[in-house]
């Protein structure tokens, strides 16, 4: 959803323009901020996103929304 409203293509990257806090993406995906911190560190590793000053860019979309849907 947050792709959708708020990305803005950037070479290969999506660049979501709105910062949010691990605290707020917590809120609303119903989780903790911990939880949010190791989904994004493990995210990142991953290279699938990057996370720098509360702004996420997606790195590689198809693999995350095949991750978020699994056949």
């Amino acid at each position: 959803m947050l792709i959708d409203t708020y990305g803005q293509q950037i070479g290969d990257d999506i660049k979501i323009d709105l910062r949010l806090s691990q605290e707020e993406l917590g809120f609303m995906l119903g989780t903790t901020r911990q939880t949010i911190n190791k989904i994004i560190q493990s995210w990142q590793k991953q290279h699938l996103i990057d996370m720098h000053y509360g702004f996420i860019t997606i790195k590689d979309k198809p693999q995350l929304m095949a991750m978020m849907n699994p056949a």
